[in-house]
């Protein structure tokens, strides 16, 4: 019962620890965000607050922490978020493999990767490829985030760029 009873408080005091890191991040307060992530990571290990956590890093412009706190993380969004932070970084090839993984990396694949974050995955993909100097890869990738995301507005400069 007593057991019980601090796994609840706990919890509660996880969930206002969450609050308290949005808010901050709603109101531009970064550097507090991110202290509180921190510590909520330490406490307590799981994917999703080292997604928070990581958005926190993003925010501040540090990717190569998130990175790092991304690194072994398997759920789809932390995926895209491990991408993103990579590209940041100038990992390109890095944010290829982590984005679509190893068997879809090589511009000779037949299948269609499996994207995480739909028309976002496929617009960060295509600006990977971009990167890469794979231009008609990226424009294909701009086209399946036009494809599943028709208000992505960035997609459709990338198009409309004379390359």
């Amino acid at each position: 019962m007593i057991e019980e009873e601090g796994q609840q408080l706990k919890s509660q005091l996880e969930q206002q620890l969450v609050e308290a890191i949005l808010d901050s991040l709603q109101n531009h307060m970064d550097q507090n965000a991110t202290f509180l992530a921190e510590r909520l990571v330490y406490e307590r290990d799981t994917e999703e607050f080292r997604s928070l956590l990581a958005e926190c890093y993003l925010k501040e412009n540090q990717p190569f922490k998130a990175c790092h706190i991304l690194r072994d993380c398997k759920s789809e969004f932390n995926r895209y978020q491990y991408a993103m932070s990579l590209f940041q970084n100038k990992k390109y090839k890095e944010a290829e493999v982590a984005l679509v993984g190893t068997q879809f990396s090589n511009q000779f694949s037949s299948q269609t990767p499996n994207v995480p974050n739909g028309g976002f995955g496929f617009f960060l993909l295509g600006q990977i490829q971009e990167q890469l100097h794979r231009i008609e890869e990226a424009k294909h990738q701009y086209c399946k985030a036009l494809d599943q995301n028709p208000t992505l507005w960035m997609a459709f400069e990338r198009l409309s760029e004379n390359w």
